[in-house]
């Protein structure tokens, strides 16, 4: 998490911490519930890859619009 929270910190030196650290555990959130969501049957290497695109994208999303809400 520290490492995260770093990193979020050092591309926005204005960030605190607080927000920093919230916005890390949100994406890890989001990370952390897609193998409740995904079926066994989807596990399909096509499958996968999709879903590492719409991870990678919502991720980069859900970082970015966090930037307009400080």
């Amino acid at each position: 998490m520290e490492v995260w929270v770093g990193v979020l910190r050092e591309l926005n030196p204005g960030l605190a911490e607080a927000d920093a650290r919230l916005m890390a555990h949100a994406v890890f959130g989001l990370l952390n519930s897609t193998p409740h969501s995904m079926k066994a049957a989807d596990s399909k290497p096509a499958r996968t890859v999709r879903a590492r695109a719409v991870l990678r994208a919502m991720t980069v999303a859900a970082l970015s619009a966090a930037d307009r809400c400080l």
